[in-house]
This record gives structure tokens, sequence and C-alpha cells, in this order.
């Protein structure tokens, strides 16, 4: 998304946008604690337990067959 189209966003769309990127973070922030456990010895169950939590938030979030792609419109300019 290019800052102009971002500008161009209603209130409602913004926040929308927000949460989605908070739900991402909390994702991102089990899976990186996980990944730490893991790291430090911890069990690979927890690792397998965690990156399942972690679909389950993002097909309750995109849909389940909603594949993650970049977002590369508008990176080029």
């Amino acid at each position: 998304m290019t800052d102009k189209e971002l500008k161009k966003l209603n209130k409602r769309e913004l926040l929308e946008l927000l949460a989605a990127m908070r739900e991402e973070i909390d994702a991102l922030r089990v899976e990186n604690e996980a990944l730490r456990r893991t790291i430090a010895g911890g069990e690979g169950d927890l690792l397998s337990a965690t990156a399942m939590r972690v679909k389950k938030l993002y097909e309750e979030r995109f849909g389940a067959d909603t594949p993650a792609k970049p977002e590369t419109e508008g990176a080029k300019e």
C-alpha cells in the first residue's frame, strides 16, 4: 500500500488495518517466544503447538485458503 493510498483511508479502515497489524504482532510474539524456548533447549512439541495456534489465528482472521503473500505493490517507486 502506498502512502497516497494510506492517506485516503477513512477512520474505520485505518482502525481495521491497525487491528489486523496488532493481531499479526501478537502472533509473531507468540512464535518468537516459542522459538526462543526451542533454541534454549525447550521441547520441540511447544514449537509445533505454537505454530498450530498461529496458523489458527491467521485462518480466523484471513480465511483458511488465503495464502500469505508480501505486499509488493507500490514498492517500486
